[in-house]
Parts: C-alpha cells; structure tokens; sequence
C-alpha cells in the first residue's frame, strides 16, 4: 500500500524541513510505502527552493509549483 500525503505550502519556508523530518519518521514507523507531496501555492520566499533541496536527497517527496 502506497500513501500519499498531499501538503499544502505558502511561504513555509520555516517549517517544511521540521514538517518533514517529523512526518517522514512518522510514515515510515507505520510500515508503509510513502510519498510527501508538497503543493506550492505561489510562495515569494524560499519555499520552493527548500522542497528542492528536499527532493533531491529523498525520492518519496515531490514538488508541484
């Protein structure tokens, strides 16, 4: 079973990789195959630039911009 958590993000720069870290421990504690999608809704920071900078390390996150 794959599952897919679908978060939203603006100008979250601050907390997406302490959003990762603690929902990626979490899903994997479960067993489960696992994706993180992170949904940029039109941030001016660096959010998008950190949901790279998580991608590419991790091939379970995704980005939609």
């Amino acid at each position: 079973m794959l599952v897919s958590l679908v978060t939203p993000t603006r100008n979250s720069f601050r907390i997406l990789r302490p959003h990762y870290e603690e929902v990626s421990r979490a899903l994997a504690a479960t067993g489960y195959d696992f994706e993180i999608l992170y949904v940029d809704d039109g941030s001016d920071d660096s959010t998008p630039a950190e949901i790279v900078g998580l991608i590419q390390p991790d091939s379970r996150v995704r980005g939609v911009f």
